[in-house]
């Protein structure tokens, strides 16, 4: 392990109209967390995945802390250890980036999906070199993988790019491949060269 993992930020949906099968992967993966020994951080949300992994994790004994925002403050669930409250989106997506070791995606909607392409933007930039992991539960982020090989195809992102995203379909895989990872660079650079001509 290239470090000893602590915290782990969960980024995931706060909707409770999504289907069970993400409600019980969720729970599922807080309870894998808090197996590990790692605390869990999330939204604080008591509803949705967020409250899914929340309760997973306490029921089996771990913590779970948040970072969420003040006009959410009534709304956090009640098992949380500890929680920050913050005044804007950019504090509280400031908060769970530089408090979590790695990330793990839940499915979720336009927050989520904006939380995680921020961390993996700035992992290109090697801003740093922690890891995400989607949950990719019944197939959810299929389609914006694709999308995002698409791009490196394009040359849009670094080949390299993907030593630093990995997809897993279950919470077992998703520990699996934290414990396992081992940074490896990024290059931007060569994202910045002109292409090579076949004629040259």
């Amino acid at each position: 392990i290239f470090q000893m993992l602590k915290t782990i930020t969960v980024y995931g949906s706060s909707s409770a109209q999504i289907d069970a099968i993400y409600m019980a992967a969720a729970q599922e993966l807080g309870a894998s967390i808090a197996k590990q020994g790692w605390l869990q951080v999330n939204g604080g949300g008591s509803t949705g995945l967020m409250g899914a992994a929340t309760e997973g994790g306490v029921q089996a004994g771990g913590a779970v802390d948040a970072v969420t925002l003040e006009i959410f403050r009534s709304g956090s669930h009640p098992k949380l250890r500890e929680v920050l409250h913050c005044a804007t989106m950019s504090e509280r997506k400031l908060g769970l980036y530089t408090r979590g070791d790695a990330y793990i995606a839940l499915p979720g909607g336009l927050g989520t999906l904006e939380e995680i392409m921020e961390v993996l933007s700035w992992r290109q930039l090697t801003f740093h070199t922690k890891q995400l992991v989607m949950l990719n539960t019944g197939g959810f982020y299929t389609p914006l993988v694709a999308f995002l090989r698409d791009l490196m195809d394009k040359g849009f992102i670094s080949p390299t790019f993907q030593h630093s995203l990995y997809i897993c379909d279950t919470p077992a895989e998703v520990i699996t491949a934290l414990s396992d990872y081992t940074p490896r660079p990024i290059e931007k650079a060569a994202l910045w060269a002109p292409p090579q001509s076949d004629w040259e």
